[in-house]
């Protein structure tokens, strides 16, 4: 199999590597067999600075402000809209040059587009002062609310999780179990690489929206924090349909109620016409 995996790395870029090759069974879906999936967030320290500290590259950050910043599972009321969050946790800050960069980890059955980045995007509102917890807790409400999408620089998908899979189909003696931990250092080495680099170098280098967080942090104060505009209006629309809705529901109440009364009388009427002249009255 390592010969196998080396003849298809031969016709593969560097940046793409295949690093095994497992025996599945014969329905096996890698998007409907996965449980969960693994996402990880580079973003510099910076991001945390305190709202009345002037925001500079020098910035360190402090582990009351990595424990202020973690984030604590809630459930939305909408039921299609439910994540179910495993973990979240941040990692030991890193130097790269005089940039401090630290790497939040997330677990997760599934995410709804941008979540992880508003996720993100909302954590570091709260920290630098500019929206309190509740809107953290606000947010797994309905109401549309106006939060910010953290830049999509640092997000990469660590790992895929088949748990379930693997329980069921792991130990049948005919197919492996689905895990990456014999790779682990490969994945380790290849990230070190490609991906990181990449993302530190954009990062650091890059001097205009939306790639550098400096910049996107100056946008912070520009979202309410509260329910959207639009959503607010499309709220208001919905109220009037329920109420139009419900005059119209007492009005074909009425007119139900009269023509149950006068029925029988033109039940009776048209099984004498339809009898007389062989044919149903237009009524």
């Amino acid at each position: 199999e390592k010969a196998k995996v080396e003849e298809i790395n031969e016709h593969l870029p560097e940046q793409i590597r295949a690093l095994g090759i497992k025996r599945t069974t014969k329905g096996f879906n890698s998007k409907s067999s996965c449980d969960a999936r693994t996402y990880s967030y580079m973003l510099p320290t910076f991001s945390f600075t305190p709202p009345e500290q002037e925001i500079s590259e020098a910035f360190r950050v402090t582990p009351e402000i990595l424990e202020e910043g973690k984030v604590k599972e809630r459930k939305p009321l909408d039921p299609s809209a439910n994540r179910y969050i495993m973990s979240f946790c941040c990692e030991e800050p890193f130097l790269c040059g005089d940039i401090e960069f630290v790497v939040l980890k997330v677990k997760g059955q599934s995410f709804m587009l941008h979540q992880i980045r508003k996720m993100v995007g909302v954590v570091i509102a709260v920290v630098r002062g500019l929206t309190t917890k509740e809107t953290i807790i606000r947010a797994w409400n309905t109401d549309r609310l106006d939060i910010p999408v953290a830049p999509g620089l640092g997000l990469v998908l660590e790992e895929v999780h088949y748990d379930r899979y693997n329980q069921k189909f792991g130990k049948d003696g005919i197919h492996e179990v689905l895990s990456w931990q014999e790779f682990d250092k490969d994945v380790k080495d290849f990230k070190e690489k490609f991906i990181h680099p990449s993302i530190l170098e954009t990062e650091i280098q890059e001097k205009s929206y939306p790639f550098i967080m400096l910049n996107w942090l100056t946008t912070l104060p520009l979202h309410s924090y509260d329910i959207r505009e639009q959503h607010l209006h499309q709220n208001s629309i919905q109220s009037a349909d329920t109420d139009t809705t419900a005059l119209c529901n007492s009005t074909v109440s009425n007119s139900t109620v009269m023509c149950n009364s006068t029925a029988p009388d033109n039940a009776i009427l048209c099984i004498d016409q339809v009898t007389e002249s062989g044919h149903s009255p237009e009524l």
